[in-house]
């Protein structure tokens, strides 16, 4: 596929963006688009105007903008605004771009930059940049009354911010995240998927993405659905590696937890997990590594409902004490199927903290 061929001084939909010269040799898909340099952005100043100017550009024309490899300040953040349907590839290609945010005074829960959509939008790319600095927080992508769907996001870096590191709202779906690394978030979510208004965030993967030194991994709240993670890491968070509010609905396939809990001593108390959902665990060849963090469980289901399910999953305890246990079970009518897992048993494998007369649990070939 390939897109539109943009020269310096060609007008697109009635706009010409400042002229510094042809961008550097991209990909087919981006064949002489414009980069930020082309809209007036000066390597280690206040890029603000120029990054709304150019992501102004892209939803008008349903075209890709550029980066230039360059290291940037944000002044103040960007917020873009979809209204009108979009139906073509569109979006930014960073090609290494560092935003520092650099607000004053500090807006610690304003995202640097935030793309809302009102409209009936598709095919948004984004991929190879770092947003970074304590003054504002990440990127925040939602939907106040249309609908955003098929869209990715690629090596994208959040580093260091004072709130989340990546934020997705209300009706967004069929979406995936590739390689994406959320990292020393202060006090937010490295991944946080939530709905304050119309719509439900569905459908989503996670693929090979980071999360580490955040306050929480993962934030999935009430009713976020179907969010696939495949071959992600979660470490070193300050509470919860994972929190699911509406429970698990898809599985978690080879995704680790490490050292989750960084701010309480090893079991000193019984509701520290790697892993928080109501009901319906699904994993499959996961491991969770218990170091150096505080968790007293791998997997914590509060209240479950139906079925949960661990397949060729590991958990790795060492130099912790007491050992944290596998799986806890609040009251409630679930039961737990263990298939071919390994030290998973030692010392108590499952611990129920409620009422569960009747409840069979299934084990078959596990090993301690």
């Amino acid at each position: 596929m390939t897109g539109r061929l943009w020269t310096p001084g060609m007008i697109i939909g009635g706009y010409t963006p400042p002229l510094s010269g042809a961008g550097p040799p991209i990909g087919d898909d981006e064949v002489g688009c414009p980069t930020l340099a082309d809209f007036g952005a000066v390597p280690n100043t206040n890029v603000s105007g120029a990054l709304q100017a150019a992501l102004n550009f892209a939803r008008d024309n349903q075209m890709y903008v550029c980066g230039t490899g360059d290291h940037y300040l944000l002044n103040t953040p960007v917020t873009l605004t979809l209204g009108a349907n979009i139906n073509r590839p569109w979006g930014f290609m960073g090609h290494g771009d560092t935003f520092v945010n650099n607000a004053s005074p500090p807006q610690p829960t304003t995202p640097a930059i935030r793309i809302n959509c009102n409209s009936n939008a598709r095919f948004l790319y984004m991929q190879d940049f770092c947003i970074r600095g304590q003054s504002m927080s990440g990127l925040k992508i939602g939907s106040t009354s249309g609908n955003l769907h098929n869209v990715s996001f690629k090596n994208i870096v959040v580093d260091d911010v004072s709130s989340h590191a990546f934020m997705f709202e209300n009706n967004i779906f069929e979406m995936s995240l590739y390689g994406c690394m959320a990292h020393d978030c202060k006090t937010g979510a490295g991944f946080h998927f939530s709905n304050p208004g119309s719509g439900i965030v569905s459908a989503v993967y996670l693929i090979g993405c980071m999360s580490t030194l955040n306050n929480v991994g993962v934030h999935l709240l009430s009713p976020v659905r179907h969010v696939v993670c495949i071959g992600c890491y979660i470490r070193d968070s300050r509470q919860e590696g994972a929190i699911f509010g509406n429970g698990m609905d898809s599985p978690w396939i080879s995704t680790n937890f490490e050292n989750n809990w960084k701010t309480v001593a090893p079991g000193s108390s019984t509701s520290t997990a790697h892993v928080v959902a109501p009901n319906n665990g699904l994993f499959i060849g996961c491991n969770w590594h218990d170091f150096t963090g505080g968790c007293f469980f791998a997997v914590n289901l509060s209240t479950p409902i139906n079925l949960s399910v661990l397949s060729q999953c590991v958990r790795t305890s060492s130099g912790i004490s007491p050992t944290p246990k596998a799986i806890n079970i609040g009251a409630g009518t679930g039961r737990v199927s263990l298939v071919d897992c390994k030290r998973m048993t030692s010392p108590t494998f499952i611990t129920r903290s409620g009422s569960h007369s009747g409840i069979l649990d299934e084990i078959r070939g596990v090993v301690s």
